[in-house]
This record gives C-alpha cells, sequence and structure tokens, in this order.
C-alpha cells in the first residue's frame, strides 16, 4: 500500500513496499531511499536545519555535505535555497561527481517533507522499524563497515 504525501507543487514523496521515493510528478527529479537509508536521512534532520536557518539569515559560509547511504548526499549551500539530496558517482582522478539524479527541495519544501515524517512512520511500521545498516553486527569491526556497500559506495574511504 504505497500514499502519496504532497511536500509543494507536483512534487510528493511516497512511500512503496520496499522505498520511499521523493519526486517531482512529469519529471525525472527524484530521490529513492531503501528504508535503513530513509531512517539515517531523518536522523540527520537537525544538522540540516541548522545549517536550512543559517543560510535563510545569509550566512555566506554554510557547505554542508552528508553522506546518507549508497553514492546519495544531502547538501545545504550558502547561496542556495535548497536541501539538495543527490546520487554521486566516483571518477577516478576526479574525485566524486555528482549525478543529475536527485532533487533539489525548495525550504518550504523541506519543512513539509518534515511535517510528514511522523505520519509516514505511524502508517507504515516497517518504516518506523527501519535501522540504519551500521546497527547490524556485520559492521561491529572495520572490515565489515568497510565492505559495506551503503556505508561505501565508492569502494575506498580515501575517496571522499
Amino acid at each position: 500500500m504505497s500514499k502519496k504525501f504532497e511536500i509543494g507543487d507536483r512534487r510528493y514523496v511516497v512511500v512503496k513496499k520496499d522505498e520511499i521515493r521523493l519526486f517531482e510528478d512529469g519529471s525525472n527529479k527524484s530521490a529513492t531511499f531503501t528504508y535503513p537509508r530513509w531512517t539515517h536521512f531523518v536522523e540527520q534532520f537537525d544538522e540540516i536545519d541548522q545549517c536550512v536557518a543559517k543560510v535563510v539569515a545569509k550566512d555566506d559560509g554554510i557547505k554542508l555535505q552528508l553522506h546518507i547511504g549508497g553514492g546519495w548526499y544531502v547538501s545545504v549551500t550558502s547561496g542556495f535555497f535548497c536541501v539538495d539530496v543527490r546520487k554521486f558517482y566516483y571518477l577516478p582522478g576526479t574525485g566524486v561527481r555528482p549525478t543529475r539524479m536527485g532533487i533539489a527541495l525548495r525550504f518550504y519544501e523541506w519543512t513539509r517533507l518534515k511535517a510528514a515524517v511522523d505520519e509516514i512512520r505511524h502508517r507504515h511500521p516497517k518504516v518506523a522499524d527501519a535501522q540504519p545498516c551500521w546497527t547490524r553486527a556485520d559492521h561491529f569491526n572495520q572490515e565489515g563497515a568497510m565492505a559495506c556497500n551503503e556505508c561505501n559506495p565508492f569502494g575506498d574511504w580515501n575517496v571522499i
């Protein structure tokens, strides 16, 4: 059972059987989360909100980039009035680069997304029960964490 939550003009968050998707209807702008990745994303909301408040206050020193799992990052940067959720890739010799896959949420859409989180958890117990991958037993040592594609999507801790 999926449920669409409107967060802006033609922009939605939808919970599906095994994933959560932010998207703009009629375009290819979207971000897809596994339930554990969504949980990690939601855990970052306070830090993201602190940076959003500084951007709104015209602080020109903000450049937040948080890894939320797989090749996905969330960014808040001075001069850009959005929360950008985007997939990245690794190009040897160049480093980690953004793809076109992602969505930039305007601040009012960001606020609406946060407001939908409690209802999403209430309506979808599997989402509420999801845990980030690092809580699994295979992450209790460095070798296990480094082998995780969610934690280490580019295969080398030194690329970021």
